[in-house]
């Protein structure tokens, strides 16, 4: 199971820039709509349907998928999921 330390960049120092990853963004965004840690790294590791059976960690390596992943937290936001 990917955890919250596997996919939050290690600090490259202060004068290094920071460039926000998808897994991170989408991370941020999951632990947004469930409230909690637990709950958005479950969700991140589990293979869903919607997703084709894929797993929204593993998809979030790229803009499409992060987009992907994004419009089912989006869904599950509004209450249509």
């Amino acid at each position: 199971m990917t955890t919250l330390g596997d996919i939050l960049s290690p600090d490259t120092g202060m004068n290094a820039p920071k460039t926000e990853t998808f897994q991170e963004k989408i991370l941020k965004r999951a632990i947004e709509v469930f409230a909690s840690e637990a709950k958005a790294t479950l969700w991140l590791n589990s293979e869903l349907p919607s997703l084709r059976h894929r797993k929204p960690i593993e998809i979030s390596t790229s803009a499409e998928g992060f987009e992907e992943a994004d419009a089912v937290l989006a869904r599950i936001e509004s209450g249509s999921y």
